[in-house]
């Protein structure tokens, strides 16, 4: 069945670096066309090497020391950039957790 796509082909996106049946209207194949690297949501969108290279990368979780890390360091950041010597407060939440959160210490039960 050269040329027919299958249900499931429509849900999976193509890969980057690999190949897709390029089709014309009306469902004739071209054959298989080379699909470029680089960032395709909303794109195809140009990727700066380092930015793939760090895209590459293994996740860290965010539970573990090296996310706690990370946050102290972007908070810390932070403080420079805004010129304070207290620090800030960032919350790995929505803004509907952050109000939520200012709510909660604002308020008392009663209010």
């Amino acid at each position: 069945m050269t040329g027919e796509r299958r249900s499931s082909d429509r849900h999976s996106p193509p890969q980057a670096g690999g190949t897709q049946n390029a089709t014309r209207p009306g469902g004739l194949s071209l054959g298989p066309a080379p699909i470029p690297p680089g960032l395709h949501v909303p794109g195809p969108t140009p990727l700066h090497p380092d930015v793939a290279a760090a895209m590459a990368r293994p996740l860290i979780s965010y539970r573990g020391p090296e996310a706690r890390a990370l946050l102290g360091r972007i908070a810390d950041g932070f403080c420079d950039y805004l010129g304070t010597e207290r620090q800030s407060v960032l919350l790995t939440a929505s803004g509907t957790g952050a109000m939520e959160a200012t709510l909660a210490n604002l308020l008392s039960p009663g209010d």
